[in-house]
């Protein structure tokens, strides 16, 4: 009866050291290629466009938002209390090529459409905050309230998101 309770040790052993081989497996997945493997695809990952509001151009995706985290600020005698703070009203973005030329240090971010041209945001290489707190360098700044959110079929043309790139 001891050689069945000991297979059974055994068996427990080789799934830990099993689970701990596929994890070093993993490890040296990364090191070998220098990234995480990533499940999703980057068609999956956006979730919905954004389209300039006035001639529906769309103009960037989820995926091209930098993402920042709302900062605590400190309650002071200059600005809004801390309860009254609002939430971001703006999109951080990648730039992109319809944005034209960005090589001045600030400018306008207009819409690309030659009839429409209304302005979307601004652009800044010093850096630029949020409402919310968080300072972003370099700053290409959207106004959500200038471009509709749109949400993303599974029938979305590729070229469609080509074209903003």
């Amino acid at each position: 009866m001891e050689e069945q309770d000991r297979p059974v040790v055994q068996e427990q052993e080789e799934d830990e050291k099993g689970e701990m081989k596929r994890e070093a497996e993993k490890d040296e997945d990364t090191e070998e290629t220098g990234q995480i493997p990533n499940v999703s695809s980057q068609s999956e990952a956006a979730v919905s466009m954004y389209a300039c509001r006035r001639c529906r151009r769309v103009l960037f995706a989820d995926e091209h938002i930098v993402p920042h985290s709302k900062v605590e600020k400190l309650a002071s005698a200059v600005g809004p209390s801390p309860t009254k703070q609002r939430s971001c009203n703006m999109a951080f973005v990648e730039p992109l090529t319809w944005m034209g030329d960005v090589h001045e240090m600030t400018g306008k971010l207009l819409c690309p459409t030659e009839r429409c041209k209304a302005k979307l945001g601004v652009w800044s290489w010093h850096g630029l905050p949020c409402n919310c707190g968080q300072w972003h360098c370099p700053a290409f700044q959207i106004q959500l309230r200038r471009v509709d959110n749109l949400p993303r079929s599974a029938e979305a043309d590729s070229l469609e998101i080509q074209n903003i790139l």
